[in-house]
């Protein structure tokens, strides 16, 4: 492994250009949201994030294993799920205010600690479940004031929906 393969410094400098990356794309998305339907940007976010990833594996030798799987059904299942958490979760981004809709999508590792115990059998420490707990807390008081607009008989507002929408999205994110 080369030296520089495991620096600190250089995977903090990665996961903050993630962050700004995906904060520029949901930003866009919230911007053409209200013309665009989820399903539709889900589609174009999908296609021109083919082409980076397709050159990338191309350049690094890796494009024929890109496309082997020991679990096909298990990668279809995978991938209907990710498609119905990315739609969900773009329907929620357009209608909810960006803080609430990204704070509440950062449910997805909470959530997947829970089914990692739950449903894989994972081994789960007290302090692993205390941090996931206060997270959750964290989830039901950001959502909890749009999501009692489905209080008001009307099938609720966008917001209740667009929570609702990012809620689930972070379930079918985390389910195994």
């Amino acid at each position: 492994m080369p030296a520089d393969a495991t620096s600190p410094l250089r995977g903090i400098s990665l996961k903050v250009a993630s962050v700004v990356a995906f904060l520029l794309m949901q930003t866009c998305i919230k911007s053409a949201g209200q013309e665009i339907p989820a399903g539709q940007i889900t589609f174009l976010r999908s296609f021109f994030a083919l082409v980076p990833i397709l050159v990338y594996l191309a350049f690094i030798g890796q494009f024929r294993r890109a496309w082997y799987t020991d679990s096909f059904s298990g990668h279809l299942k995978r991938g209907f799920l990710g498609i119905l958490a990315m739609v969900a979760g773009f329907y929620g981004l357009v209608h909810l205010p960006l803080p609430d809709a990204i704070a509440l999508g950062y449910s997805s590792p909470l959530l997947a600690v829970m089914f990692a115990a739950i449903f894989l059998k994972e081994q789960v420490r007290v302090y692993r479940w205390t941090a996931v707990g206060i997270g959750l807390i964290g989830v039901v008081i950001i959502s909890l004031p749009k999501l009692t607009m489905f209080d008001e008989g009307t099938m609720g507002s966008e917001q209740a929906m667009g929570a609702a929408a990012v809620i689930l999205s972070a379930v079918l994110g985390a389910s195994p």
